[in-house]
């Protein structure tokens, strides 16, 4: 017994010696690991110092001039949900008949929400101005005129109102869907958190039954060599 207990001994030390000495050990790389922390936490530091003095000295006046853009657009379910449900319930407002909303919302359910292809859905003035609007919007170029007074001038703004009425005349009353859009409009706001300015413009937009905005979000900076 005495030989197992001191057997068992010397087992327990040789574990507990190999542990401390695991612990003790340094790694070799431990010390180039966190300098290389380091540098990267000194090397972001320093893009976001000259992003934040490029992006905050940039003024209204530098921003001002011609510009070519070319935008890519994206529609997931959700947009495509919104849209609809908006152009459905304007059509039941700018009707003659009271408008229920809470019978309208299952109406929209039924037709739109539905697995089940129906030709109703699939004709449906809903169906047909947001498959144009789409089809406009997917990949565009461009050019804009930033002017004094926030004022932006645009090469592209498509008049889908008058292009979708020419195939929904039989279907829309056109006294109903006239809309006045306002101009195109700029504006820099600055982000004190991320140190970015961004150039917004704002483009009023409309289809049949329904107006909207486009926002274009560009983030901008002033490049110099070196600002004081």
């Amino acid at each position: 017994m005495n030989r197992i207990y001191l057997f068992v001994f010397l087992f327990v030390c040789c574990f507990v010696s190999s542990v401390i000495g695991m612990n003790v050990v340094i790694p070799r790389n431990k010390e180039s690991r966190t300098k290389r922390v380091i540098k990267g936490i000194k090397k972001k530091y320093k893009g976001f110092t000259q992003r934040y003095r490029k992006s905050f000295h940039l003024k209204d006046e530098d921003v001002i001039g011609a510009y070519s853009m070319q935008a890519y657009y994206f529609f997931d379910k959700n947009i495509e949900h919104m849209f609809k449900w908006r152009l459905f319930y304007n059509f039941c407002k700018k009707s003659p008949s009271p408008c229920n909303y809470f019978k309208l919302r299952k109406e929209f359910k039924r037709i739109y929400e539905g697995s089940t292809f129906t030709l109703k859905k699939y004709v449906s003035e809903v169906n047909i101005i947001f498959n144009q609007f789409i089809k406009e919007y997917s990949t565009v170029r461009f050019n804009v005129d930033l002017k004094q007074n926030h004022i932006a001038n645009l090469s592209y703004t498509p008049n889908l109102t008058t292009q979708i009425m020419k195939s929904l005349t039989s279907l829309i009353n056109d006294q109903l869907m006239e809309n006045e859009l306002k101009n195109p409009t700029w504006k820099l706001s600055f982000n004190y958190l991320t140190g970015t300015k961004v150039l917004t413009i704002t483009v009023p937009s409309a289809v049949p039954g329904l107006n909207f905005f486009i926002y274009y979000y560009i983030t901008t900076f002033k490049y110099c060599k070196y600002i004081k």
